[in-house]
């Protein structure tokens, strides 16, 4: 993995199972790249989810309502470090994009399914599954 203020992009597939009991009430992180990128669910309802996309510790673009149980997704985010640019893709098509010009010092560490331990009001991935990850 690159060190340093990179820019990258990964492409995950992932399927939010139908809930038959309360909805957790916090985010569930699916992934996280260093100290740097995540991408979280965003939990709304039993019907309709969510996603975040940005740099750790900052609550990131969140692209409310967007993803519904039973279905699988093919969720991309990338990361330009020249122009500070984020873009989210689900199913090939952009829900968020935003700017952000903070220095990013990736390390070599991904999680799956799993929060940093500064994560705040963020549980393990649950309710869903993950697929086919690949990392640019």
């Amino acid at each position: 993995m690159l060190e340093g203020n990179i820019s990258m992009a990964f492409n995950i597939w992932i399927l939010i199972n139908t809930q038959t009991g309360p909805v957790l009430v916090n985010d569930q992180r699916i992934l996280t790249l260093g100290g740097g990128i995540h991408l979280t669910l965003v939990i709304t309802d039993n019907y309709l989810y969510g996603l975040s996309f940005g740099i750790e510790n900052i609550m990131g673009e969140r692209a409310p309502r967007i993803l519904k149980p039973d279905q699988w997704y093919n969720v991309t985010g990338t990361r330009n470090h020249l122009t500070s640019d984020y873009e989210l893709y689900v199913d090939n098509v952009i829900v968020r994009g935003a700017t952000n010009d903070r220095v990013l010092n990736m390390d070599k560490s991904i999680r799956l399914a799993y929060p940093t331990v500064n994560a705040v009001n963020i549980d393990d991935f649950q309710i869903g599954q993950i697929g086919t990850v690949n990392i640019f």
